[in-house]
């Protein structure tokens, strides 16, 4: 087993696949689609995940969480996020 020791970052081999990865979609080398079942089955996954995490959590504790994410999400919407004009308009110089 190769041992990586250059950097001390855990999970280097991770984060270098991650990064290799987002040159080549950004740089289109490589692009690609994933097809929308696969999609729904990583969000089941991660669903699952985060409802994990709460497992043992009293539902107090999960309402405050759900109130700080509605506030997060609100105020991102609608004061912090871009025009809808410029969601999809492409950023070319």
């Amino acid at each position: 087993m190769i041992k990586f020791k250059i950097l001390p970052i855990v999970g280097l081999i991770l984060i270098g696949s991650l990064v290799a990865s987002a040159i080549l979609q950004i740089s289109d080398i490589a692009s690609y689609k994933l097809p929308d079942q696969s999609i729904n089955f990583c969000l089941l996954i991660l669903g699952a995940s985060v409802g994990c995490r709460f497992a043992d959590k009293t539902f107090n504790d999960i309402a405050k969480n759900a109130l700080h994410s509605f506030i997060a999400t609100f105020l991102y919407a609608f004061f912090i996020s871009p025009d809808e004009d410029d969601l999809f308009t492409p950023n070319i110089s």
